[in-house]
């Protein structure tokens, strides 16, 4: 009787587990009619996307919007922007000149990532220029590190941005875990 009830309780500790596991895979229905799926945190909402946002993007963050914030586009579709892994590693090249160039520090080299569908690569950014307050409100808020990449999510490309104020680091790991995990059908 005790093996038996020992057995109960692991099958159903192993049940609970695999339950709040999958309670926290949340359905996101695109402008695109695509549906994106990604490890929801608790207190994470739906924010506005910047100005000019190429359909199918999504934007996400946690209570305080200017704290840290995910932000994931699709490329648009054409032949040469393909999700192969060149490709992704001449987008990322091309983020990072960008951001070097408008005075941000950039990894040397990107980071491969490999998630349960995504795979892809990305770099760290710094930004700890002071900034005006419409270069904040541009933006959305005084963000002065993030994670910058290019992935394949189901042979499609797409770019994403992880920022974060300073002192935000955790809740922007938490939020790059879920970016390595998406999902999109």
């Amino acid at each position: 009787m005790m093996r038996a009830n020992r057995f109960f309780t692991w099958v159903c500790s192993l049940w609970l587990i695999s339950a709040a596991s999958l309670a926290a895979d949340k359905n996101i229905t695109m402008d695109t009619g695509d549906v994106v799926t990604i490890d929801w945190g608790a207190d994470w909402v739906i924010g506005t996307n910047p100005p000019d946002s190429p359909p199918g993007t999504l934007t996400i963050h946690g209570p305080d919007a200017t704290s840290w914030r995910i932000i994931v586009g699709p490329l648009p579709p054409h032949p040469t922007l393909t999700a192969d892994a060149g490709n992704l590693r001449m987008y990322v090249r091309w983020m990072a000149r960008g951001l070097e160039n408008s005075g941000a520090t950039v990894d040397e080299e990107p980071k491969p990532f490999q998630g349960r569908v995504a795979k892809g690569l990305y770099f760290n950014a710094h930004d700890g220029r002071k900034k005006t307050k419409a270069q904040i409100k541009k933006v959305g808020g005084d963000f002065t590190d993030a994670y910058v990449g290019a992935m394949n999510v189901g042979s499609r490309p797409y770019v994403f941005e992880v920022d974060w104020i300073k002192g935000g680091e955790a809740a922007a790991n938490k939020a790059f875990a879920a970016v390595k995990n998406l999902k999109v059908k």
